[in-house]
């Protein structure tokens, strides 16, 4: 006997590709023709962003850009700064991705090391982990209906990794100095700090606001060679566009500074008084959107032997968003006695899943004046943890409220780093969704009630399917509540 049958097809999102891959890059750099010749250099930094990740042709292509900061002496012992930019590219092979593919990359520091080659060129290397993931489609074909046969269908809350973009904010932003402040000689050293505000989501489009600080060193028009420093805060927004997005989806930002150049300019006469500071911050997001859907998970026919096939289909589940604010004490050992502090730079690195915890990279550069007068700078690292509240796994980003330090010895410093994480936290799972039955002989006649023991937390479905019975009819007969058995107990199965 043929029974009639439909089926469907679900497609849901799933992690095909998770991988880290260290980058290791190397730059010769000729200092600008504007620049004075390098005497000794007191800081060389870098930092990598990613500018854009697709798949094409079996390949994840990257590309990103690497902006390195030089802060040096001249033969005079003048202070003075250059940076360069340099981009990259990276090549991954990726076999088998269908056209829905789309990947997620960050990228974090690890150090940089220099060499100077001669007055005007410096030899760069930079390190740096690459962490890439590729999300696909996943097609699970399924049984929707069958003639004459019991189907369980359960109502399962999910949640599906749906997008991924990169965007920029560029910004150019303008201010004077204090009023009894002096003039600019020459600015040193420029920072930038971004953290996230707030997104708003609707069809197709995102609102992004990013909150931005600029910091920067200069020395001022005397001989002394006296350094001063200067900030400025400023809001940014953006709409990103991302097709397939819509309001009630939930959206993880992560904020890091791209690009920043800055110039001195003179307001009124021949005073070096104004700065104009411009650049870009890059806007790494992921898009989740949270569904309920009714599946198939079983079935059976009544009065007739069946054979059931199955697939497992992966989600995401028990998930929600969390946050949390962590202040952390980092204690700092200079390689000099410290005179004074001048800046304290911070970029975080998006948290990681590591051993249940989560886990973000602080890179920390600390610029000083040393005993002698001299200008210092060491650069040194930190790990910053977070709790993942006994989930699975977080998509999640970090960002830097503020930072404040005590200077606690001779060549000591306790750093203090206010920090914020927000992200959407998750368990992963398999559920067994039911592919076909095909059914077999009819059964021999049998009474039309049956005794049955069932055990405690047994299910009313596993006993009805066993009896070629109706789980319904079960339950009203022996008068359950619920569909699980709570307590052994002796049952009667009715005929179907």
């Amino acid at each position: 006997m043929e029974y009639e049958k439909a089926y469907s097809c679900i497609e849901k999102n799933e992690k095909k590709f998770a991988k880290s891959i260290d980058i290791e890059m190397d730059f010769s750099e000729s200092i600008p023709a504007y620049c004075d010749d390098v005497f000794r250099i007191v800081k060389c930094n870098s930092h990598s962003f990613i500018n854009s990740v697709s798949i094409s042709d079996n390949e994840i292509l990257i590309f990103g850009k690497t902006e390195i900061m030089l802060t040096y002496y001249n033969e005079n012992s003048c202070l003075c700064y250059a940076d360069f930019d340099e981009e990259f590219q990276k090549n991954i092979p990726a076999d088998n991705f269908t056209d829905y593919a789309f990947a997620k990359a960050d990228i974090s520091d690890k150090y940089t090391n220099f060499r100077i080659i001669n007055q005007r060129r410096i030899d760069v290397h930079t390190s740096s982990v690459l962490s890439l993931t590729v999300y696909d489609k996943t097609k699970y074909p399924c049984l929707n209906a069958c003639d004459n046969s019991k189907l369980n269908k359960q109502n399962i809350k999910s949640a599906d990794i749906i997008a991924s973009n990169i965007s920029k904010i560029e910004f150019d932003e303008e201010f004077s100095l204090p009023a009894d402040s002096q003039p600019v000689k020459r600015i040193i050293s420029a920072d930038c700090s971004a953290s996230l505000i707030e997104t708003k989501i609707i069809k197709d489009k995102a609102l992004v606001k990013v909150d931005a600080e600029v910091r920067l060193l200069y020395t001022v028009g005397d001989d002394s060679e006296s350094i001063q420093s200067v900030s400025n805060s400023f809001n940014l927004s953006k709409i990103i566009e991302q097709s397939s997005i819509e309001e009630g989806d939930i959206s993880i930002c992560n904020v890091s500074v791209g690009t920043i150049y800055n110039k001195s300019k003179a307001s009124s006469g021949d005073k070096l008084d104004t700065i104009e500071v411009f650049g870009e911050i890059e806007i790494n997001t992921i898009f989740i959107r949270e569904t309920e859907k009714e599946y198939i998970t079983d079935g059976y026919i009544p009065k007739r032997s069946s054979e059931c096939s199955y697939s497992e289909l992966k989600i995401i589940s028990n998930g929600r968003e969390e946050s949390e604010n962590k202040v952390s004490q980092i204690p700092v050992e200079l390689s000099d006695e410290i005179k004074g502090i001048k800046d304290v730079g911070v970029n975080l690195s998006s948290p990681v899943v590591r051993n249940r915890k989560l886990v973000s990279k602080a890179d920390i550069t600390i610029i000083y004046d040393s005993e002698n007068d001299s200008l210092k700078a060491m650069s040194t690292s930190a790990e910053i943890e977070y709790d993942l509240k006994g989930f699975d796994n977080a998509v999640c980003a970090a960002s830097l409220k503020s930072v404040d330090y005590t200077i606690s010895g001779d060549k000591g410093v306790n750093l203090r780093l206010n920090t914020d994480m927000t992200g959407y936290f998750y368990n992963e799972e398999s559920v067994q969704l039911l592919s076909d039955i095909i059914e077999g002989e009819e059964q021999k006649e049998v009474p039309s009630l049956t005794i049955c023991f069932a055990k405690q937390n047994d299910s009313v479905w596993n006993i009805a399917k066993s009896f070629s019975s109706d789980e319904e009819m079960i339950m009203k007969e022996n008068n359950l509540q619920k569909d699980i058995i709570e307590k052994d107990s002796i049952l009667i199965i009715p005929r179907v």
